[in-house]
C-alpha cells in the first residue's frame, strides 16, 4: 500500500513540474536577435553618412576609402528600425559599430 501511495505522489509531482514548464515555455517572449552594422563615413564635402548594414561591411583605405556591404538605411532612416540616430553622433569616421536588433516574425 505505501509504495502505492509513494507512486502516485511522484507521479503527481512530474505532472505538475511538466505543466509548469510548459506553461513557462507559452509564456516567454521569443526574440529573434539579429546583427546589424552602423558605420560612420564623411564625404569628401564633409557630410557625415550613418548607415545601417545587413552584414559587416569591409572599409577600402585606397585613394577614395568608402564601405563596401549591403546598406539597407542611411542617416534619418535608421528609425524605421527603431535606431536613434542621436545615439551614433559619437562615432569616429571609418568606425563600425554592431548593433543587435530584435526583429517581429
Amino acid at each position: 500500500m505505501g509504495n502505492i501511495f509513494l507512486f502516485v505522489i511522484l507521479f503527481v509531482y512530474g505532472f505538475a513540474v511538466i505543466l509548469m514548464g510548459c506553461v513557462a515555455l507559452k509564456n516567454k517572449n521569443p526574440k529573434n536577435k539579429v546583427h546589424f552594422y552602423v558605420t560612420c563615413e564623411v564625404t569628401e564635402h564633409g557630410d557625415i553618412i550613418r548607415t545601417l548594414w545587413l552584414c559587416k561591411p569591409y572599409y577600402t583605405k585606397e585613394k577614395n576609402p568608402h564601405f563596401y556591404g549591403t546598406a539597407i538605411a542611411y542617416n534619418q532612416s535608421l528609425s524605421f528600425y527603431n535606431l536613434d540616430y542621436s545615439d551614433f553622433e559619437d562615432m569616429k569616421n571609418g568606425e563600425i559599430r554592431e548593433v543587435f536588433l530584435n526583429m517581429e516574425e
